[in-house]
């Protein structure tokens, strides 16, 4: 299963659904505000007229947020619209939602963060039905990993998750640009091997239910979040050779993020048709 994150023009979800597949993907990613009943009814169609399984969908939050904050303010109006997302996702049917953990700013400690966070989860988890929370892996901040940014280790992403209540509506979205910048090496098959080896042994495979394929522009460790052109990196192709070909991958949904219209006319069908002659 393979997609990209499409921007979605006033929730017509079903325009997005049709696009993604007259392009060539078998899945996809976009980010949900709102929906009512007419807008489920026209995306279901959709799906199924495009042989898109929605629960192979995984939604992107909302990135004005930090569910972890320990501002009260912030952190309420986080959890206000994590429950508001997961309720639009559920009423479409989507059967993933993709969460970012969120950052210790303020006067918290980062395990007062975490347990924000969790707080969070099992929050939206109560008010919502079906719907599976998969916390995203980060890479430490913008300042060279110096932030307070939640999801760095897989020993963060485990806190959070052995914390929630609900371990069936809970997993993780790895993206590899975030996992390479923040100091794991997955350039080679042997490097992503031991990779995934210590994702089973801190977190458990179990968990794993999506990753976004994006290269990085930014070397091993450096910390920053910045996207590229799967190829044109430094993760470098041979990692997503890999990737596209491992047993315990491959029927895992896989988004594209890399913004690559940028860099080709044909934008994601580009590194769409890439990874597929893998």
């Amino acid at each position: 299963m393979l997609g990209y994150h499409i921007h979605v023009e006033n929730n017509q979800y079903h325009d997005a659904i049709r696009q993604l597949h007259s392009e060539g993907a078998t899945t996809g990613a976009f980010a949900v505000k709102e929906s009512s009943p007419n807008l489920a009814s026209k995306f279901q169609k959709a799906c199924k007229e495009c042989d898109i399984d929605p629960k192979t969908i995984p939604v992107h939050c909302c990135l004005c947020m930090n569910c972890a904050s320990s501002e009260c303010r912030k952190y309420k109006s986080a959890r206000r619209i994590v429950v508001k997302e997961m309720k639009a996702c559920a009423q479409l049917g989507v059967g993933m939602y993709v969460l970012h953990p969120g950052s210790a700013i303020g006067k918290g400690s980062k395990d007062e963060a975490i347990q924000n966070t969790i707080e969070t989860i099992n929050y939206a988890i109560e008010k919502t039905d079906d719907v599976i929370v998969c916390v995203e892996n980060m890479c430490g901040g913008v300042k060279g990993g110096k932030s307070k940014q939640l999801g760095k280790t897989f020993e963060d992403l485990a806190a959070i998750i052995n914390g929630v209540d609900n371990k069936d509506r809970v997993g993780v979205c790895l993206d590899t640009c975030h996992a390479f910048s923040a100091g794991y090496d997955i350039r080679t098959e042997e490097g992503f091997d031991k990779v995934l080896e210590e994702f089973e042994t801190v977190i458990g495979m179990q968990y794993l239910k999506c990753l976004h394929i994006n290269d990085s522009l930014v070397p091993l460790g450096h910390g920053a979040d910045r996207h590229e052109v799967v190829g044109k990196g430094h993760v470098g192709i041979e990692a997503f050779k890999y990737v596209m070909k491992h047993p315990v991958l491959k029927g895992l949904p896989k988004i594209i993020e890399s913004r690559s219209r940028k860099a080709h006319d044909d934008g994601p069908v580009y590194e769409m048709t890439l990874l597929k002659s893998f």
